[in-house]
């Protein structure tokens, strides 16, 4: 179940208008995932626009393709993301893709990493094809 919704004991129920009296509260997992590209952004490509994200299902094995992050970033983190993302840069994708691929439109320019940074995301569940569905980022983890 995606959540629950609260309300107060006393409110009525108003269709079509919101207040504070019913609240949704979201049901939110958290994963720790190991970034293996990024998409560019800003002049010159010095932002992150996503973060192309993976994760090991054993230590040591291949890196499986679960989605792009862009919420939850802020513009100075942005750039400190991408100046660090580019210190890592290799020229083939570390990620072990399905027949889908990364699922990426054509013509959008990615940037493969070295997967050494792990990252935590907030996501709503998991697809049918092994994506995160609405994922938020949380940070870098040490």
């Amino acid at each position: 179940m995606e959540g629950v919704i609260a309300k107060r004991l006393d409110s009525l129920y108003r269709e079509g208008a919101r207040s504070r009296d019913w609240i949704k509260v979201k049901h939110l997992r958290v994963a720790d995932v190991v970034i293996g590209g990024w998409l560019p952004g800003g002049p010159g490509g010095t932002s992150v626009r996503a973060v192309l994200v993976g994760a090991r299902l054993e230590t040591g094995g291949p890196l499986l393709f679960v989605g792009s992050v862009s919420s939850g970033m802020a513009g100075p983190e942005r750039r400190a993301l991408a100046a660090a993302l580019s210190r890592l840069a290799v020229p083939v994708s570390p990620f072990t893709a399905s027949g889908a691929g990364l699922g990426l439109p054509r013509g959008i320019e990615v940037r493969f990493v070295r997967p050494t940074l792990h990252a935590e995301v907030e996501f709503l569940e998991l697809t049918d094809t092994g994506r995160l569905r609405q994922p938020v980022w949380r940070g870098l983890r040490d």
